[in-house]
């Protein structure tokens, strides 16, 4: 299907109807589409500017207070269509705003724990076949990285915290590898060692589904992760790390 877009003065509309712009994520569940923000917090009443794709350019929709997107309704007057943007005579409405994709910052060494995390899966189960979802997770101090070096080659180490008869509580090693700053600011990453290890002792051998794709939304405090999977039906986490 071919959109038509136009890019709009914000000034009016923002009086109007009053739009935020928090980067974050889209989820889906059974009740439908929602925006997960990267402060942990759901978009709710409101509409708001969200640049799905970061090319740059948000489109604007609206959540009802439930959390849950709007589609092919009028809402306070404007039109919304089928992917719940807002348009005028059939043509979608953008802004331009910068790109999220890198972020603001450069990353610095330190330790960062888990303010947020949402993971949209499909996953297989026996006798009633695949099922698709969206889990979301909160704070969580147990769940880190430690970055060291510079802020152009940074190593990172992701620890999480496990109970296991023969370790009671007690942090784990899930992977190793190195983030490397690119000549744009954005970050490449390398994946070094995914064998989970418990005091130097090997738990899991390699776990290839647990390994960091990219970084993203960079700022001086704070990085997203995001990891893709194709292992059991395929899942996608987004993870907002920020610094102790």
């Amino acid at each position: 299907m071919k959109i038509s877009k136009v890019l709009v003065s914000t000034l009016g509309i923002a009086f109007t109807i009053g739009i935020s712009s928090l980067a974050g994520n889209w989820g889906k569940n059974s009740n439908g589409w929602f925006y997960l923000n990267d402060d942990g917090s759901y978009t709710t009443s409101q509409w708001q500017w969200i640049d799905g794709n970061n090319d740059g350019n948000a489109e604007c929709y609206y959540f009802d207070a439930g959390g849950y997107l709007l589609t092919n309704t009028i809402v306070d007057g404007y039109e919304v269509n089928s992917d719940g943007a807002w348009t005028e005579n059939g043509i979608v409405q953008i802004k331009q705003i910068a790109s999220n994709a890198i972020g603001s910052g450069s990353l610095q060494p330190g330790k960062y724990y888990q303010k947020s995390s949402y993971t949209n899966y499909t996953i297989y189960r026996s006798g009633s076949g695949y099922e698709s979802g969206t889990n979301y997770f909160g704070e969580d101090k147990d769940e880190y990285i430690v970055l060291s070096g510079t802020t152009d080659k940074l190593n990172f180490e992701y620890y999480n915290w496990i109970t296991t008869r023969e370790y009671p509580e007690i942090d784990a090693l899930k992977m190793k590898g190195t983030f490397t700053r690119n000549s744009d600011g954005s970050y490449s990453v390398k994946n070094i060692d995914h064998t989970e290890r418990i005091n130097g002792k090997i738990w899991y051998p390699d776990e290839l589904d647990f390994t960091i794709s990219s970084i993203s939304n960079i700022t001086d405090n704070s990085f997203v992760i995001y990891i893709h999977s194709e292992g059991d039906g395929g899942y996608d986490t987004y993870t907002t790390m920020i610094r102790e």
